[in-house]
């Protein structure tokens, strides 16, 4: 457990700066009420502290509480619609729930995902690999506006992110228990380019 107690601040704080940076590549201004803002920033690092520290024992609620509190921590630091908001914020955690997948597939390939250090070495590389996904991003967007659409074609939209999610899901069960891990990350690999 002291590796957490080290590892734990630092890595909760990169997650922030991960979050932050993403955000930040869809504007140049534009930024909402500063105390709302750091108030929802503060609970989303709180959070993360208490998954870090319990090995993110239910990814799937994990991811949702996630998504929800960068849609919180989106819509208080930036004027936003929150269609806009909660297509970001899904969007976002799609992406890392695809890396993070990807990245215990290739740990447990190695046999480090089943050691006691296996959490902690896949946070840090999903979160490495993902910094550096924010930064591609950050520096291929030409503008900061998005035209509004309307709501039937926002629901479509949203809907990548969500089946994405149970396609992964649903997918890495399938495929642990009949011991067919290729197939599994040939559906990652697919899931990480259509996204």
């Amino acid at each position: 457990m002291n590796e957490y107690k080290l590892l734990g601040t630092p890595m909760v704080l990169f997650s922030a700066q991960i979050a932050c940076t993403y955000l930040n590549s869809f504007h140049n201004g534009k930024k909402a009420s500063k105390s709302v803002g750091w108030a929802a920033w503060g609970i989303y690092i709180i959070f993360q502290y208490w998954a870090m520290a319990s090995n993110a024992s239910r990814p799937l609620l994990v991811l949702i509480i996630n998504m929800l509190l960068i849609f919180f921590v989106y819509k208080a630091s930036y004027h936003v619609s929150y269609k806009t908001a909660l297509f970001r914020a899904g969007i976002l955690y799609v992406l890392w729930m695809l890396v993070e997948v990807a990245t215990n597939y290739m740990l447990g390939k190695t046999g480090t995902a089943e050691m006691s250090y296996g959490f902690i070495v896949g946070n840090v590389i999903s979160q490495i690999v993902m910094y550096i996904l924010v930064h591609v991003l950050k520096r291929c967007r030409k503008s900061d506006s998005l035209p509004e659409i309307s709501l039937k074609y926002w629901i479509r939209l949203f809907l990548i992110p969500l089946v994405t999610i149970y396609v992964i899901h649903n997918t890495f069960h399938l495929t642990v228990q009949n011991q067919r891990n290729i197939f599994f990350l040939i559906t990652t690999i697919l899931m990480i380019l259509i996204n």
